[in-house]
């Protein structure tokens, strides 16, 4: 039998290719919050301000006082996860787009887009909670807070899409 990727599939790639891009960006930027009425803004990574951008880890960085809280680094731990189990499931979604018998890569990129989706909505549910509840420093969330909660609709989307894409083929 020859595989076709129907419309629910051709969905769920374009859906899986966006919300990979928009997360992988959020990921890596220094925008997931801003400090008010300065040119300040942090990510999970690096801070900017004046023209020079640190990482995190430096001693220089004291939004959150003098050493990164513990929610902070499970935050970062939490995206970390989302892009290792992003990265697996690209490979998955590869292998079932290009081999012969793709039931198994199918169901396994449908599990790894829900666990991706969850990794990266448990990184943003934590980073925003915090961030809102303690206003340090008066910071609001950004645009790359944003792309990680995107990309990770998306990814559900995809998950969605590809389980539609089995009750047709399967």
């Amino acid at each position: 039998m020859e595989w076709k990727l129907g419309k629910a599939g051709n969905g769920g790639l374009i859906c899986f290719g966006l919300g990979a891009f928009l997360f992988i960006v959020g990921f890596s930027i220094a925008n997931w919050v801003t400090l008010d009425d300065s040119d300040y803004r942090a990510g999970l990574w690096r801070y900017c301000g004046e023209s020079l951008c640190r990482k995190v880890s430096s001693s220089s960085f004291k939004f959150f006082g003098n050493s990164l809280p513990a929610w902070f680094q499970f935050t970062q731990g939490f995206a970390c996860l989302a892009v290792i189990t992003l990265i697996c499931d690209g490979i998955a979604r590869g292998l079932f787009v290009f081999c012969d018998q793709p039931k198994a890569y199918l169901w396994a990129s449908i599990g790894l887009d829900v666990a991706t989706a969850v990794l990266a909505f448990s990184a943003a549910a934590l980073f925003g909670a915090h961030v809102e509840e303690d206003k340090f420093m008066d910071m609001s969330l950004s645009w790359g807070f944003a792309l990680d909660i995107i990309g990770g609709i998306l990814i559900s989307f995809a998950a969605a899409c590809f389980l539609a894409e089995t009750r047709i083929h399967f």
